[in-house]
């Protein structure tokens, strides 16, 4: 046998401290990891700006090409990690983490309301105020 007799083991139980994400402490690769680990059994989170949790419903990995064209350049466009970042064109929405990489957000799920795309909570939450929102664990 493969295991030399050994018992199998259970998976951890996924919890809400699994589900959560701090990007200001976790690569972009490790938040795309725990995502994809997680899709379909409860998503992962963050708080936005403290308080309400927004569930991660689509995410990816963006190509360096993609990031420089959403960003065209602009020298305010890369913040601390845990804030976003909204690209040139107003509808990409992007994500920096602890190691500077920037994760992509295609759809979420703000707490209390329905799934929406990128393009919605950028209009919601982050034109308007000058702040930009922060993400945290």
């Amino acid at each position: 046998s493969q295991f030399h007799g050994a018992a199998p083991r259970r998976a951890p139980k996924i919890s809400v401290k699994t589900q959560t994400i701090d990007p200001a402490k976790l690569t972009a690769e490790a938040v795309w990891n725990r995502w994809r680990g997680l899709e379909g059994n409860g998503g992962i989170f963050a708080l936005l700006n403290g308080k309400k949790r927004v569930l991660f419903e689509q995410v990816s990995l963006p190509s360096d090409d993609a990031v420089r064209a959403a960003l065209a350049g602009d020298p305010k466009a890369l913040p601390e990690p845990g804030q976003l970042v909204v690209g040139h064109g107003g509808s990409d929405l992007f994500l920096r983490c602890s190691d500077g990489g920037l994760l992509q957000l295609h759809q979420v799920k703000v707490e209390g309301k329905s799934v929406q795309p990128a393009s919605a909570f950028v209009n919601g939450y982050c034109k308007g105020s000058g702040a930009r929102p922060v993400f945290s664990g």
